[in-house]
């Protein structure tokens, strides 16, 4: 499960998708509940490709956007009936989401490691999400602006990586192995126009493992002040590297 990436700059997006303005303004890492650019049609055809700053971690229409918090990753085998994402999914409100790297920890010491995989070609890593739309609410006299001001929300999908070749040597053992869903240009298309995504869900489980490029990325220890009783601790605990478990409803 990925829950730290880093945007792809927008110079670089541009290049694959020249047509398309691209936000500019957003972080160098991103974890959830922070905005970061995404990629979807607003039809069916690829007429209207539309880049948009959302937030990491999908926000219902219903829900507070403290849930953020906790849909960042979508289930593959069950993102069509759980209640945070089925709608999304049954819309065929689907994106990519473009980056440099994602991050990921390694225990083969004993203890969590964080881990930067990019890929081995030095190009853009696309990923398949979904995405959302959440009004939010406002004065009367604000209502008009309404379609610039609402909250848009992804989330990333995740597919079993037991026998991947290389994403299986993260995370804990014993642990079932995930890994997001990475796209070639030919299955992007066929995501963003909504083509038999449950087969490229399971294509995506064949993604080469020479495409990616795994290499050690410890994040640095947090300062401390000089008052405080305890040493500064290490930013690769694992409840920083290792997602929070998710309940019912995502």
């Amino acid at each position: 499960m990925c829950v730290n990436y880093t945007p792809s700059r927008s110079e670089r997006m541009l290049e694959s998708y020249p047509q398309v303005q691209w936000p500019v303004a957003y972080d160098e890492e991103v974890f959830p509940s922070a905005m970061a650019p995404i990629l979807f049609a607003q039809q069916a055809q690829l007429a209207g490709l539309t880049a948009q700053l959302a937030m990491f971690g999908l926000v219902p229409p219903w829900a507070d956007v403290t849930l953020a918090r906790h849909t960042y990753n979508a289930r593959s085998e069950t993102v069509a009936s759980k209640p945070s994402f089925r709608a999304a999914w049954q819309r065929r409100q689907f994106c990519l989401i473009g980056m440099e790297a994602f991050f990921e920890p390694r225990y083969d010491t004993g203890s969590a490691e964080r881990w930067r995989l990019s890929h081995a070609q030095d190009e853009t890593i696309w990923m398949a999400g979904i995405w959302e739309r959440k009004p939010i609410q406002r004065d009367q006299a604000d209502q008009q602006q309404a379609s610039q001001s609402d909250l848009f929300s992804f989330s990333m999908l995740t597919i079993n990586a037991d026998q991947h070749p290389l994403m299986q040597k993260f995370h804990q053992a014993g642990d079932e192995k995930r890994m997001p869903v990475l796209l070639s240009e030919p299955m992007r298309k066929a995501w963003l126009q909504a083509e038999n995504p449950l087969a490229i869900l399971r294509d995506a489980q064949h993604w080469p493992a020479d495409m990616l490029c795994a290499e050690p990325a410890p994040l640095p220890k947090r300062k401390t002040k000089h008052n405080q009783k305890h040493k500064a601790t290490s930013n690769t605990s694992d409840a920083t590297l290792e997602p929070p478990q998710q309940a019912s409803l995502f």
